[in-house]
């Protein structure tokens, strides 16, 4: 069964600080999950990293379809995005991203080489990338 769109969310809880996760590979989601959800930090969109007043919220998707449904219901503080994803690969998958909601803060995740020249990602406006081992 495949991702199902929630509705959209015009008045998310603003002390909450929602992450979408958009990883293929579970093994990875996992472990980023837990990692987020335990590091105790907030990622404002001016850059500065702070303690979140509320719970942080991570929402994981496996495909670029179900990450572009998630970012229209709202409510998304910040998109950590793998660029090899079943339905789109590389520079497309941020560029689909980003020219849809050009001022969420978006993390890197790959673990292909090609993609993580780290001037061009930021010419794109990411805001960090993290290789995966």
């Amino acid at each position: 069964m495949g991702y199902v769109c929630p509705s959209p969310n015009p008045n998310p809880n603003t002390d909450d600080f929602r992450i979408l996760l958009v990883e293929d590979n579970l093994v990875d989601a996992e472990a980023v999950s837990a990692l987020l959800k335990k590091g105790g930090w907030k990622l404002t969109s001016s850059g500065s990293v702070k303690n979140p007043t509320g719970e942080v919220k991570v929402l994981h998707v496996g495909t670029l379809s179900s990450a572009l449904c998630a970012l229209q219901a709202g409510g998304v503080d910040v998109v950590f995005l793998d660029l090899g994803l079943p339905d789109s690969m590389g520079i497309r998958t941020l560029d689909s991203v980003r020219g849809r909601y050009p001022d969420i803060p978006i993390v890197v995740l790959s673990g292909v080489n090609s993609y993580l020249d780290k001037d061009e990602l930021a010419s794109r406006g990411v805001f960090r990338v993290f290789k995966k081992k």
